[in-house]
């Protein structure tokens, strides 16, 4: 008879029930675990290289003080000082007085002879 009532006691069977799924539960999300570490290293490059791009624009983006310590946007910030330079030193080329020299300017300094 204890032996009957310590195999059918309820609260030891509610106790293994839940055991028994939580066990269950646990083998399943091993298994799933194992799964998505198998899919995560099939996904392809592009997908990475997208995933990593959308992160980078989400930082930039949140971060704007960023943006000026990015290599390109160091190399378009010095082409454009190179084109700033440049148009600055055709125009003082162009505001150059010319030096022209006229036929009555030529005669006044001939020697006559």
């Amino acid at each position: 008879m204890h032996i009957e009532n310590a195999h059918y006691n309820p609260v030891i069977l509610t106790f293994l029930s839940l055991i028994q799924v939580n066990l269950e539960t646990d083998k399943d999300n091993d298994e799933e675990r194992e799964l998505k570490h198998v899919k995560e290293q099939q996904r392809s490059r592009r997908h990475r290289v997208a995933s990593i791009n959308w992160y980078l624009a989400c930082l930039l983006h949140y971060n704007p003080h960023l943006r000026v310590l990015r290599k390109d946007y160091l190399e378009t910030l010095r082409a454009k000082r190179e084109i700033t330079v440049k148009s600055k030193e055709a125009i003082k080329i162009y505001d150059e007085p010319e030096i022209s020299v006229g036929i009555e300017d030529l005669k006044k300094s001939s020697p006559k002879v």
